[in-house]
């Protein structure tokens, strides 16, 4: 996955990385042993930013994240740079936290349900 680049100046570059990113997401969530694809996440708005002198510009999205499983969501927005490490930070608190995967009976390592196949 290449990194994300404000350099530059067309807001088409930036959306396209943000589209790459978000199936890169996806397809690791979809093949990860544990949640088989239970968790996902959409683009819902994005917004540019320019900078002032005009070097470039830092592109805002919102990210909702979804539980198949639950139907919960949680959306928030990030720009390029925190998706390296602020967005896994928020997507491992939704999965933990807000949809409380640990404390389900059965918990996820026993109730193997594969979601890839449901839509």
């Amino acid at each position: 996955m290449r990194k994300y680049s404000m350099i530059s100046h067309k807001r088409r570059k930036h959306q396209r990385w943000f589209n790459q990113y978000c199936r890169y997401v996806n397809k690791a969530i979809e093949n990860d042993d544990l949640w088989l694809g239970r968790f996902y996440i959409t683009q819902n708005r994005t917004f540019m930013e320019w900078f002032e002198d005009n070097s470039g510009g830092l592109m805002r999205a919102e990210i909702v994240m979804h539980d198949r499983k639950t139907g919960k969501t949680k959306s928030k927005f990030y720009d390029g740079l925190d998706m390296y490490w602020k967005f896994w930070f928020d997507f491992n608190d939704f999965i933990i936290n807000h949809c409380k995967v640990w404390e389900e009976v059965p918990g996820p390592c026993e109730n193997r349900i594969d979601y890839r196949k449901k839509k």
